[in-house]
């Protein structure tokens, strides 16, 4: 690595040198560096600092892997077990004098706003309430209670001076009842979410912050379980429920999906309006999807201006060829080149 190093600035003069005595490699030169684009650079970037974490990744997941076979060199679970048990200081009736407030005030808040909940799981908007005030409001409140709750989930089930396996009932009923009242929440917000996306289709801000609700709700099931299994592997379920819905995320094509709910709900006349500059504001897989819908947006007058903005992706594909070296862009160029010449734009 050192070497590689040290003759990287000799390998540059050579570079210029050879590009200096040879037009060939001088027109060579200047097409790579053409394509290094802001956009080469930062993943260049990117794998400077991805390819290490990999590295490092890799390592952990072999290291855990190979537990069984180098036991003298990782600690048993019991070791971790008596660690954890020197963090249990502090008093349950203490704990539970803390937490009785707030469950307390859990409790008067649901009472005072049972129309408005049940506003959002019938599907009704409140009066004097617009869609995106509806939905909106209280979810940044929700990610702040959600927080709180496992913080204070975590000070019970770690710090409790009676805690681990034989810890008092009481501790798990106060467990149960913040996890119970998070996922009351979160299905609410999760009701008036679908509620805004019934009402106007779906964006991916939407999407993903409905993505992310769910993946709360799945955080706090988990937790809500292991309140009476106490074996469970907490951490190592939660890790697989993450990757698994990160996983579905992302290879969901989540635009090509937005793209295709909106248009056919437009189609069947449950969606008042098809917003195509926003369709085309998404990613490449949103305009596969559109050019599926070809005939029905040509009828509704919308797919000249679809042809227009993919016409100036592949023109500044061109530019940057890095830009369309994915699945998506070469669909995307392979579609408007299948065009008739008086529908390429």
């Amino acid at each position: 690595m050192l070497g590689l190093l040290v003759t990287i600035p000799l390998t540059i003069v050579v570079g210029v040198l050879l590009a200096s005595a040879d037009s060939g490699i001088e027109k060579l030169f200047g097409q790579f560096g053409n394509m290094l684009t802001e956009n080469a650079v930062q993943l260049i970037l990117q794998l400077l600092f991805g390819i290490p974490c990999g590295i490092w990744l890799f390592a952990a997941l072999y290291s855990a892997a190979q537990r069984k076979h180098n036991a003298e060199l990782f600690p048993s679970d019991a070791v971790y077990a008596k660690k954890l048990d020197g963090l249990r200081f502090i008093p349950n009736l203490g704990l539970y004098a803390g937490i009785t407030p707030i469950c307390l005030l859990y409790l008067v808040y649901v009472i005072s706003q049972t129309n408005y909940f049940l506003s959002a799981f019938a599907g009704k908007l409140p009066d004097g309430m617009i869609y995106s005030e509806y939905a909106r409001r209280g979810f940044f409140e929700l990610c702040a209670i959600t927080v709180i709750n496992l913080a204070v989930i975590l000070v019970l089930t770690g710090c409790a001076k009676k805690g681990g396996a034989n810890r008092p009932k009481a501790l798990t009923v106060y467990a149960v009842i913040l996890c119970l009242f998070t996922l009351f929440i979160i299905a609410t917000a999760l009701a008036k979410m679908v509620l805004y996306i019934s009402a106007y289709g779906m964006t991916p801000l939407r999407v993903y912050t409905t993505w992310f609700m769910v993946l709360l709700t799945m955080v706090f099931l988990v937790l809500l379980v292991r309140q009476f299994t106490a074996k469970l592997p907490t951490a190592a379920v939660l890790t697989g429920v993450f990757i698994v819905m990160l996983g579905g995320l992302c290879f969901s094509r989540p635009d090509a999906r937005i793209a295709e709910y909106n248009i056919r709900r437009w189609e069947q006349g449950t969606l008042s309006e098809l917003d195509v500059k926003t369709l085309c504001e998404l990613s490449d897989d949103a305009y596969n999807v559109m050019a599926h819908y070809r005939e029905l947006l040509v009828r509704a007058d919308k797919w000249d201006y679809v042809v227009r903005e993919g016409r100036s992706r592949v023109d500044n594909y061109r530019e940057h060829k890095d830009l369309s070296w994915n699945y998506s862009a070469q669909l995307l160029i392979q579609q408007l080149t299948a065009l008739p010449v008086d529908q390429r734009g």
